[in-house]
């Protein structure tokens, strides 16, 4: 036996362009991942057809001169089963303190990102981002090119047809998580 379908593992750089809590689905996910405008100006096809999440890595912004305490935090959602502790973890960063270090949040064991999710579930939330501006965020993460399953069709305003893209990890709708160093659009 061989596993047909070819499997990625990469990390993927975000950015965020306002102070923001967005919710990311896995529909946004997929789209973040990487695929192709179909219809001109309206309809983008992912490449892959699911994923899993190992990591989310956050560097917040270090301005002491931006005031307020930021707060880089990742809220996940409950799996299918609904079995989970209620949990919260995150980081306070006080005014005026530089943090150098990053923030890491790891998918908790039976949370919906702890599993290999499918396109089955696109509208499905997966984690909520709750991060200042200018916060860089890293996804570790692992996902499959549609083979046996379909991939993620995902309503895009603007868009060339045949050209490759990467959405924001957000989603085209509230884009304010963008991909850096990648070919974007909304």
């Amino acid at each position: 036996m061989i596993q047909t379908t070819p499997s990625v593992s990469h990390k993927y750089r975000f950015r965020s362009t306002g102070s923001s809590s967005v919710a990311v689905t896995v529909a946004d996910i997929l789209g973040s991942l990487g695929g192709m405008c179909v219809v001109a100006n309206t309809t983008f096809e992912t490449w892959a057809s699911c994923f899993k999440i190992g990591l989310v890595t956050m560097f917040p912004p270090g301005d002491p001169t931006a005031g307020g305490p930021k707060i880089a935090q990742v809220s996940w959602a409950t799996g299918e089963s609904a079995q989970v502790p209620d949990e919260l973890k995150l980081s306070v960063i006080p005014e005026g303190v530089t943090l150098s270090n990053s923030v890491r949040f790891k998918p908790p064991a039976k949370s919906l990102a702890g599993f290999w999710i499918t396109t089955a579930d696109a509208a499905a939330d997966v984690m909520t981002i709750t991060c200042p501006a200018g916060t860089i965020v890293d996804l570790q993460i692992a996902f499959r090119l549609s083979n046996a399953l379909p991939q993620a069709s995902v309503a895009i305003a603007t868009g060339t047809v045949g050209v490759v893209y990467y959405l924001a990890l957000d989603g085209p709708s509230s884009n304010s998580l963008v991909p850096v160093g990648l070919s974007t659009t909304h």
